[in-house]
Order: C-alpha cells, then structure tokens, then sequence
C-alpha cells in the first residue's frame, strides 16, 4: 500500500477517486466544489475524470488557512 500512496503522492494528475484519498476529502465533495467553480475536473478520456494534484493541494491550502481564522 506504501507504494501506491507514494505513487499517487508523486503524480501531477490523480483521478477522482485517488484524489479523494489523497486529500481525505469524499469524491462527492469534490464533485460539489468543482460545480462551484473552486476545483477543475479534466476529462481526457470520455469517462475518467482527473484533477491537477496541485490545483488541489492550493484549494486544500486555502481551505484550511481559512478555517484557522
């Protein structure tokens, strides 16, 4: 299991699933805030959906620094 976190963690694009465990938020909150303008889903191949790691880790930044005000 090390292997695929340190894997997903290296990876610049994660699918919705992986980028819900890797942030520890649910693929449906993800979901909620890509309707809401604050996160891009790309769609390169017809069903998948995949979302830049570092768009997130900013969104996931942000969040947090907000929370602690």
């Amino acid at each position: 299991m090390t292997s695929t976190i340190n894997t997903v963690s290296e990876a610049r694009y994660l699918s919705l699933p992986d980028a819900a465990r890797y942030s520890g938020v649910s693929a449906s909150t993800l979901r909620r805030m890509a309707g809401d303008g604050k996160l891009r889903l790309l769609r390169p191949y017809g069903r998948i959906l995949l979302i830049d790691r570092a768009e997130l880790d900013a969104l996931l930044q942000d969040g947090r620094a907000e929370s602690e005000t």
